[in-house]
């Protein structure tokens, strides 16, 4: 690999490295102009134990940010054969696992070990399918969801996939796969939301139960085991109860939500579209269970209306990919100093 564009970046807030101060909110604003981004369209992020933030861009491949420098990959300098990044995961043994996506809306593949890249497109003949979500399971065996061919799981040499066939129901597409603690596939879709156990599928769609809408396009799983869904609104099922977050019935201001994500205090931050034609406009939105904050371009430094990933770091900074940049946002914190034994 040459070529490899480093940026250095002085960072002299201390709270993105660990050093909180007391009633602090702070934005900072990373975009091609001030930093090592290669492209201001983001699609995803993901973070590794030590900090290292992982991001996909739409047309410019991805950057590794270590909070100091700044590493672009893409198809002139490694081997990537795509620069739009659809997805980016990071197993448990510090593994980059990349899938990325071509004009045809065919794409990649890409195991990144160390310094080690490997692409499963050449090892599994995945060329035909257009891959949109990866997890890896407990046993380390590979789910992948395609867009019109089902579920792929590859397991050493074996590839199983699992199509309408197998499902037992017709699905226009596929989204999004998410695995449990218990090994458990949960995976959306535009006929609902789909489980596995690893037996038997169960589909939880419009007619058998109260999720709103059938097109699922994400899923979290808490640390209760609680889901939250993307579902033409926000969507939450505990296994017993559903309950839906709508414009209509909360202060979501949107319903095109892209992704959820939990902090520390259990905070929930929610990514959404910004569709200037209707009445309601996205953003990031914050629901601490009572009360609704949306922070937009108008109110805030959040560079763009249209929140497609967000991830939190150990700091509980709040990592935001936009149309238009990477927030980092964090706030109210306190240092040790300030507490009372």
């Amino acid at each position: 690999m040459n070529k490899i564009f480093i940026i250095s970046i002085v960072i002299s807030i201390l709270s993105i490295n660990g050093c909180k101060t007391n009633n602090t909110s702070e934005w900072i604003i990373y975009n091609t102009e001030n930093s090592g981004l290669p492209n201001n369209r983001l699609t995803c992020i993901a973070i590794e134990e030590n900090g290292t933030k992982w991001i996909g861009t739409r047309y410019g491949g991805f950057a590794e940010f270590d909070n100091h420098e700044w590493t672009v990959y893409d198809t002139t300098n490694s081997e990537l054969n795509d620069n739009f990044i659809w997805d980016i995961i990071i197993d448990n043994y510090n593994n980059k696992w990349i899938i990325t996506k071509d004009h045809a809306e065919k794409g990649e593949l890409i195991c990144i070990r160390g310094n080690i890249w490997t692409n499963y497109n050449d090892i599994y003949d995945l060329n035909d399918f257009q891959m949109r979500s990866v997890a890896i399971d407990i046993d380390n065996t590979i789910w992948i969801v395609t867009r019109f061919n089902g579920i792929v799981h590859i397991d050493g040499e074996n590839v199983i996939i699992y199509d309408d066939d197998e499902l037992g129901i017709t699905v226009n597409y596929y989204f999004y796969i998410t695995i449990d603690s218990n090994g458990i596939k949960w995976i959306g879709t535009s006929s609902g939301l789909v489980k596995y156990d690893n037996s038997d599928w169960t589909i939880f769609n419009t007619e058998n139960s109260d999720i709103p809408d059938n097109k699922v396009t994400k899923i979290l799983i808490d640390n209760y085991g609680t889901k939250w869904i993307t579902c033409n609104g926000m969507t939450v099922y505990n296994e017993l109860s559903w309950i839906n977050y709508t414009t209509e019935n909360s202060e979501l201001p949107e319903m095109n939500v892209n992704t959820i994500c939990i902090d520390e205090n259990g905070i929930k931050w929610i990514g959404t579209d910004d569709f200037i034609d209707y009445d309601y406009h996205g953003g990031l939105i914050k629901y601490d269970g009572s009360i609704w904050s949306i922070y937009r371009t108008e109110n805030s430094e959040l560079p763009d209306n249209n929140v497609f990933d967000i991830i939190i770091d150990e700091y509980n900074t709040k990592w935001i990919c936009t149309d238009n940049g990477l927030a980092a946002f964090y706030e109210h914190y306190i240092t040790t100093s300030n507490i009372v034994e």
